[in-house]
C-alpha cells in the first residue's frame, strides 16, 4: 500500500471518531426535560436513567432537613399525580411550593433521586431595563449559577 493512500485512510479514521465525539457530546449538551405525566404513564421506560423533569414543587409537599442538608418534596403538572423526589443537597435559593423545578436524576421504582435541582421563577418584569447594574441583578434573580451570567 502506498504512503498517501495510508495517510488518507488514517485522516479519514480520524475524522470519523472526531465526528462521533462531537455528536456524542452534543447530544449530551442537548436541554430536554419530561414532564410527570410522561414519567408516570411509563416507568419502565425510565427506570435507571439518567433524566430531567420539569414540573412544579407540590403545595404542602417541601420537608427541607437543613441539619442533615436533605430536601424531600413532590412534583406535579396537575396537582393531583406527582412523582417524589429526595434531595440531598443545597436548596437551590429560588426553590418554593408552587414554583417550576428542573430535576435531573435517576428513577429508582416511582421515585426520583435527583443528581442536580434547579429552581426557576417566572414572574413579570419590565422588558425595557434602564441600567446596566439592573439588567445584572434582573438576570442574577433567575440564574441559580450566577458564573453563568456573562459580564458583558
Amino acid at each position: 500500500m502506498k504512503t498517501r493512500t495510508k495517510f488518507v485512510i488514517g485522516g479519514a479514521v480520524i475524522l470519523a471518531v472526531i465526528v462521533a465525539l462531537s455528536l456524542q457530546e452534543l447530544q449530551k449538551m442537548t436541554v430536554f426535560f419530561y414532564t410527570p405525566a410522561e414519567v408516570i404513564a411509563s416507568p419502565e421506560e425510565f427506570e435507571d436513567k439518567t433524566i430531567r423533569i420539569g414540573a412544579l414543587v407540590q403545595q404542602g409537599s417541601v420537608d427541607w432537613n437543613a441539619q442533615a442538608i436533605q430536601l424531600s418534596f413532590k412534583i406535579t403538572e396537575d396537582g393531583k399525580k406527582s412523582i417524589p423526589v429526595y434531595y440531598a443537597g443545597v436548596k437551590p435559593d429560588l426553590f418554593r411550593e408552587g414554583q417550576g423545578v428542573v430535576v435531573e436524576g435517576k428513577m429508582n421504582g416511582p421515585v426520583l433521586k435527583p443528581i442536580n435541582c434547579w429552581s426557576s421563577i417566572v414572574k413579570s418584569t419590565p422588558l425595557k431595563l434602564n441600567t446596566k447594574n439592573q439588567k445584572r441583578n434582573t438576570i442574577n434573580q433567575f440564574c441559580h449559577n450566577k458564573s453563568e451570567v456573562s459580564r458583558n
